[in-house]
């Protein structure tokens, strides 16, 4: 009977602690807003939620501790894509067993984290960090920017093989016009023989207006997956998709591949 009076209060006491920390950090962003920063910063520090990490580099370059606030905008910049890259695979399995949900459903619910995400890279930006010295830093923060832009136009993006679109005036897949656009990326990845290709697989959004709206890799950041990359990606031509007379935007996976010169 002592055994599990001890377990109960053991848990009691984690329960009330983890209320007493959510209550603290709410609490620190209103400190925040008040100007208090030095009080907010105590206890933002103790966070590891996307928007907690934002307002602790908004608090540390209130007080001109500008290598801290550097820091925290990097982390929440980090943690919020890996949110959303996370979310974006999740969903990309659903969709293997037929899911409802639509990619742009997905938008909706990461819109909030990717807004911070974004903000937080600008910030690191304007006090000259070194984050976008790396390609890998540059590509996530343009997805983090080309999925906000995609919420925010409300249009709604079809998969390529929903019926709705497949049988409406789709002429033909992407395709690359040439093979001398898979040419000519220098360095793109290590000990890479010149003779053999490299094959990234991109997700992309292509837009109703007849341009590429989002290009995000599906698999981790190597290489291979550079800043030239998505230049010769961005020469892929497609026809526009069309549903009861007027042009949609639709998703794909491309298999994009290229060789070193």
């Amino acid at each position: 009977m002592k055994t599990l009076y001890s377990i109960t209060l053991s848990l009691t006491l984690l329960y009330l602690a983890s209320s007493v920390s959510a209550q603290q950090i709410e609490s620190g962003i209103k400190f925040y807003n008040q100007g208090d920063f030095e009080r907010a910063i105590t206890l933002l520090k103790n966070s590891d939620e996307v928007e907690d990490i934002f307002y602790l580099g908004l608090a540390y370059e209130k007080i001109n501790e500008t290598s801290k606030a550097k820091d925290a905008f990097k982390k929440s910049f980090a943690e919020s894509y890996d949110i959303f890259f996370g979310r974006f695979n999740e969903w990309q399995k659903a969709d293997q067993f037929g899911t409802k949900k639509s990619f742009f459903d997905l938008l909706e619910e990461v819109k909030t984290n990717n807004q911070i995400g974004l903000s937080a890279a600008e910030k690191a930006f304007s006090l000259k960090s070194d984050i976008f010295q790396t390609n890998e830093w540059r590509i996530k923060a343009k997805v983090l920017l080309d999925t906000t832009t995609l919420a925010k136009a409300q249009d709604k993006i079809y998969a390529f093989s929903d019926k709705s679109i497949s049988d409406a005036k789709i002429i033909e897949k992407p395709f690359i016009t040439s093979p001398n656009d898979n040419r000519g990326v220098p360095f793109a990845r290590r000990n890479q023989s010149p003779n053999k290709p490299i094959i990234v697989t991109t997700f992309i959004v292509f837009g109703a207006d007849g341009k590429i709206k989002l290009l995000m890799p599906t698999e981790d950041m190597i290489d291979a997956y550079t800043v030239e990359v998505l230049k010769g990606i961005e020469k892929i031509k497609f026809k526009t998709a069309s549903k009861d007379n007027k042009s949609v935007a639709y998703h794909a996976k491309i298999q994009y591949s290229f060789s070193i010169r």
